[in-house]
């Protein structure tokens, strides 16, 4: 499931690079549909990729982690709406194209058995 939300999110950066009304609106949509579930599905899982010793210790550590993004990601988009207005979609891609690099390099290392185990 996380894999397809990450694709999701990077299929939502591609639409939103084409600059049309209705991709944009396909773009947000997807976006929002791929983003959802990813918290709560890491949160929900963190028991199978820890030792149950440090679970609750993880789960808060995650979720004050968890206002970086929302305090970051507008300041960048910001940033570059400063620049040019043409600039946001570019910005949403390669943050969409991150986490899909972190969830694909958490799961070769869960492959090969040297990394957390995620879903």
């Amino acid at each position: 499931m996380l894999g397809g939300a990450a694709i999701g999110l990077v299929l939502a950066g591609v639409l939103a690079m084409l600059n049309t009304p209705a991709t944009a609106i396909a773009a947000v949509l997807l976006f929002g549909l791929a983003a959802a579930p990813i918290y709560p599905l890491l949160t929900l899982t963190t028991a199978e990729r820890t030792s149950a010793a440090i679970v609750d210790t993880v789960v808060g550590l995650r979720a004050g982690a968890s206002s970086l993004g929302p305090a970051i990601l507008p300041l960048v988009v910001g940033l570059a709406m400063n620049q040019s207005i043409s600039a946001v979609a570019p910005v949403l891609l390669v943050a969409c194209l991150i986490a899909a690099a972190l969830h694909a390099v958490l799961q070769l290392r869960r492959a090969v058995g040297r990394g957390p185990q995620i879903g």
